[in-house]
């Protein structure tokens, strides 16, 4: 069977391979990496700048205090959860036809992954580039970043020496706007799922993974969707629950599911509490597209994926950049307000936070889980 996700990304690693080949001379090569700098687009960036002028100051401080909130929130979850052994972050790289990897990396399906990638990076260096040239800074090249033929991120080059000029105020709304931009493409993302979801999405039932062995549902041979029971609707696990805690050991039910029609006897509850247990495994509600909108099915599911992994995505760069970790954005940030209260010794000082908070998150996404594998 022909694999179109796999000619997919032949043909685009294709197109970006001639294209990297055709701009060679106008292309930096480094062990791998690829600096394509573009001779336009530096523009647009000055047209919004000179557009929303008065409004962005506004935005700047805003991205000051929603990004001390990030890293507040950030480094409490990561505790929080180093302390109930669970991971806060997780690394997220490409998969391709459903290809998983080891713990703790996560697979995100490859598609989702290059454009949620390019619309982080795009937005959130771009973002930079605004406040820069809100600021008069001069913006010396703007452009993508690949590995051999992986597109992996955008750039905006300020220049530096214009940047240490600026106040610590304006250096500090310039530092967390690119993480600002992508909390908030994040929340929106949320929102706009959640929108999606209540408007194409419907509960259809409840699905489980198995039955217990000499348990009423093994022995009826139960299987499909339960949709009904003695012709109670059957929508959401919520339901499930509610029917069986309300019915005693012992009731003879019918069951009515997408596979056909089942009759057993309850039994009482393992655990003990009031009522009955049919036992199934892995109960969980059933969601699907509505019926009226079935034949679009593929395409609504896939792009309902990319949003859902867009808010993923961009919500947890956004947090994660903003720790007190150089040279992410979230150190060069909190380096610029120790210099304004402790002036020479704030480089020490910087360097000691990063070094205990990147300690700190290394164990959170990848000591735990490697500990997790050796104990079993």
């Amino acid at each position: 069977m022909v694999n179109l996700e796999i000619i997919s990304l032949l043909i685009f690693f294709s197109l970006i391979g001639l294209y990297l080949l055709k701009n060679k001379k106008h292309i930096t090569y480094k062990g791998g990496i690829s600096i394509i700098r573009w001779k336009r687009g530096k523009e647009i960036l000055d047209v919004i700048a000179n557009k929303y002028r008065k409004i962005l100051p506004a935005i700047g401080i805003l991205s000051i205090v929603v990004g001390i909130l990030a890293t507040v929130l950030s480094i409490f979850y990561i505790l929080q959860f180093s302390l109930r052994f669970q991971q806060a972050f997780a690394l997220a790289l490409p998969s391709v036809s459903g290809v998983s990897y080891p713990a703790p990396i996560i697979g995100v399906p490859f598609w989702y992954w290059v454009i949620g990638v390019f619309v982080i990076v795009f937005v959130h260096e771009s973002m930079h580039g605004i406040f820069a040239r809100l600021d008069n800074v001069r913006i010396k090249s703007y452009g993508l970043i690949t590995f051999l033929v992986l597109p992996i991120g955008a750039f905006v080059d300020p220049d530096e020496k214009q940047i240490k000029k600026l106040s610590v105020l304006k250096k500090l709304r310039l530092l967390s706007s690119g993480s600002f931009i992508n909390i908030f493409l994040g929340l929106l993302f949320l929102a706009v799922a959640a929108g999606l979801f209540f408007n194409i999405y419907e509960t259809k039932g409840v699905v489980f993974a198995g039955t217990a062995e000499d348990m009423p549902a093994n022995k009826a041979g139960l299987s499909g969707t339960i949709t009904v029971i003695n012709g109670q609707s059957v929508k959401t696990i919520q339901d499930l629950s509610k029917i069986l805690n309300g019915t005693e050991p012992g009731t003879e039910i019918q069951i009515i599911t997408t596979g056909g029609k089942f009759t057993l006897e309850t039994v009482s509850r393992p655990d003990g509490q009031p009522g009955s247990y049919i036992g199934i495994s892995n109960a969980s509600t059933d969601v699907d597209v509505k019926d009226e909108i079935k034949l679009y099915k593929v395409p609504i599911d896939w792009f309902y994926g990319l949003i859902v992994w867009l808010h993923i995505l961009n919500l947890g760069v956004g947090m994660a950049n903003m720790l007190p970790i150089k040279p992410l954005d979230g150190g060069l940030f909190y380096e610029e307000i120790l210099k304004k209260y402790f002036g020479g010794r704030s480089k020490s000082l910087i360097k000691f936070i990063s070094i205990a908070v990147a300690i700190l998150f290394l164990f959170n996404i990848l000591g735990i889980p490697i500990i997790k594998s050796f104990m079993g």
